[in-house]
């Protein structure tokens, strides 16, 4: 229930490429979230979650706010997950921070349950 498998990680380049290709958008600020809908088995989210370099310069602070987003997402899918076996799709999802700032934790956990709200309304 509360756990980020392997599994649910987009890590496909191919796959990659065609969600920033062929993806939707919409931002939430400090955010940006694309996402595109995949032909799979099994009713799964992928997620990618990318800091920039150009916005946060230390790899180590660019760690800290992906660890703050997978975790926020961790504790908080159980909705989209709920929606996602119901419809029985699949999607690849990645959620972009696009501010200069290290954020703290709950203000990213406020973000992130809005960004998971309104996905689960578009799906």
């Amino acid at each position: 229930m509360f756990s980020f498998h392997k599994q649910e990680r987009l890590n496909n380049k191919k796959r990659i490429n065609q969600l920033f290709r062929s993806g939707k958008f919409f931002s939430q600020e400090p955010f940006q979230i694309y996402w595109l809908e995949t032909k799979q088995e099994k009713n799964i989210i992928e997620l990618l979650v990318s800091v920039p370099k150009k916005n946060i310069k230390f790899a180590v602070n660019r760690n800290i706010i992906k660890r703050m987003v997978k975790e926020a997402y961790r504790l908080n899918k159980k909705a989209l997950q709920e929606q996602v076996n119901r419809e029985k799709k699949s999607f690849s999802v990645a959620i972009i921070y696009m501010n200069n700032k290290i954020p703290s934790y709950l203000y990213v956990e406020k973000k992130i349950k809005l960004i998971l709200e309104r996905f689960t309304t578009i799906i």
